[in-house]
């Protein structure tokens, strides 16, 4: 019986001791990283905070998001060395030569916009483009147009059936509503307010 009370009292120990650094490494990491990250200009966020480290489009370059000299409409495809990004499924880099959205011509290496999946546009075909319509856009009887008040900064997060992503493109969900926000591992999530 002796032995159990010990035993007891030693994990109750460990695990209060645990509670307490995990909590403490967590709050000096998020007074640590208070400012923001990813976006364009700012710094690139850590592994904990987001990934990837830079929103859409952009590039990690001496610590901070950038966008590079290529890969908008009109311009040259970006190579490999210039820009990547991680395919969801493979989990593999992959070359990614022009911005989202836009289409690469081979032949002239020069990246465009399909003429559909805008807003407003009739949605792309499969042979076209997928997906079909533009970031933060989805298709309703054949058009491209914005979801129906939801997934916006402030508004609440799309549900299921509207569209997935809940939210806009670098926007989180929170308390069911879009917010400028980081994800930390272990789905935590900090405001960069």
């Amino acid at each position: 019986m002796r032995l159990a009370k010990v035993f007891g009292a030693k994990l109750v120990r460990v695990v209060a001791t645990g509670a307490a650094v995990g909590a403490a490494v967590l709050s000096v990491t998020g007074e640590a990283r208070a400012d923001y990250c990813g976006a364009e200009g700012e710094r690139a966020c850590t592994l904990t905070e987001k990934f990837p480290s830079c929103n859409v489009n952009l590039v990690e370059g001496g610590g901070r998001c950038i966008r590079p000299l290529c890969g908008r409409e009109g311009q040259r495809g970006c190579t490999v060395t210039e820009r990547t990004k991680l395919d969801p499924v493979l989990k593999v880099p992959k070359p990614f030569p022009c911005d989202q959205d836009l289409k690469h011509d081979l032949f002239k290496n020069q990246c465009f916009h399909p003429t559909c999946g805008r807003e407003g546009q009739n949605a792309c075909t499969v042979l076209e483009r997928i997906p079909s319509c533009d970031i933060n856009l989805v298709e309703v009887a054949g058009r491209c147009m914005k979801p129906p008040l939801c997934g916006r900064l402030g508004q609440a997060a799309c549900t299921v059936t509207v569209r997935i992503p809940s939210c806009d493109a670098d926007l989180v969900e929170r308390t069911g509503r879009a917010a400028v926000g980081t994800i930390v591992a272990w789905h935590l999530r900090i405001d960069n307010w």
